[in-house]
């Protein structure tokens, strides 16, 4: 290999060495360079993973507040449909609710003595409920129907308390003191 250099001059000698001397420099800086952008890449990567993943999350929290958003506007609809088909309606004043309460009574077949009707507002007045206080005698089976009309009526109209006054156990009569409140809209 020496023999090769003794071919050369002087001159295309130190040509050689300053090519030799620049290629040993090139090659460093490019190493030096390239593991430099080897850090850069696999940092590049390292937060590609972390965003993924901070993308999923907010991808899985947005589903789930998607998800809590339709349960809220069906509790809405639902809130509206109750207001629409179940309260009963201001304009008409207590009026349906008498003529609701009559109907009930007449198909239990129980005879009534007075009724009484308190007022109370409900909820900051954006509710009112009445409540429907009588007296009534009858037999179990009435009491049963009577019951089972008021849970099965369309509207918002609950047996709230049932007193029993007296009770025959021979004849299976009783007194009962019946409370129903229903529902409207101010």
């Amino acid at each position: 290999m020496n023999e090769i250099f003794d071919l050369l001059d002087r001159k295309e000698r130190s040509v050689l060495g300053v090519l030799c001397l620049l290629l040993v420099v090139a090659l460093f800086f490019l190493l030096v360079f390239a593991l430099g952008e080897k850090r850069v890449y696999t940092g590049s990567l390292e937060r590609l993973a972390s965003i993924k993943e901070a993308a999923q999350e907010a991808e899985a929290l947005k589903q789930d507040k998607d998800t809590e958003w339709r349960k809220w506007q069906g509790t809405l609809d639902d809130i509206a449909e109750l207001k629409s088909k179940y309260f009963y309606k201001k304009e008409d004043g207590i009026a349906q609710l008498i003529r609701d309460t009559q109907q009930i009574l007449n198909s239990a077949g129980l005879r009534v003595s007075q009724k009484r009707y308190d007022y109370a507002d409900l909820k900051k007045g954006e509710y009112r409920m009445v409540r429907v206080t009588f007296d009534t005698l009858g037999s179990y089976t009435a009491l049963k129907k009577f019951i089972h009309s008021v849970e099965s009526f369309s509207r918002f109209l609950v047996v709230q308390k049932i007193d029993f006054l007296d009770v025959d156990p021979f004849a299976g009569g009783f007194k009962i003191k019946v409370t129903l409140v229903g529902f409207y809209e101010q």
